[in-house]
């Protein structure tokens, strides 16, 4: 499986990289970040 996209495409085509620290506005990031562990959650990964 290549998740690659073709060496002639241009800047504007190619897709945005997304992530948590993107996609959420500061203030859920911070709550996430709060209680993370709280919710079971260690380093970013369900127990």
């Amino acid at each position: 499986l290549d998740c690659t996209w073709p060496l002639e495409w241009q800047s504007e085509d190619i897709p945005v990289r997304i992530g948590f620290d993107t996609s959420y506005p500061p203030d859920i990031r911070e709550k996430v970040r709060a209680n993370a562990k709280k919710w079971g959650l260690v380093d970013g990964q369900p127990r």
